[in-house]
């Protein structure tokens, strides 16, 4: 979640900017390159990515299809600053 502190906000931006998200990422990728992907990733995953040795082979669209979730819904919100 950002904050009021526009420092903050524009480093996250630029960040998110750096980062393009896709659907072949591992799941560790995106944990390590999105700032707010524990949110984003609980929401569809159900948190168990940090803890499943998973995380550094299966992909974002792996993940999803194994969790009934649109992949590129789940990108739109990891690209999107407002989380």
């Amino acid at each position: 979640m950002l904050t009021a502190d526009p420092i903050h906000k524009n480093n996250v931006l630029m960040r998110l900017a750096m980062a393009k998200i896709t659907k072949d990422m591992t799941m560790g990728e995106i944990m390590k390159q999105v700032p707010h992907a524990r949110e984003v990733i609980q929401k569809y995953f159900h948190g168990g990515c940090w803890e499943c040795p998973a995380h550094q082979l299966e992909t974002l669209e792996m993940g999803a299809a194994l969790h009934g979730h649109d992949v590129n819904q789940i990108i739109a919100e990891l690209e999107s600053p407002e989380n």
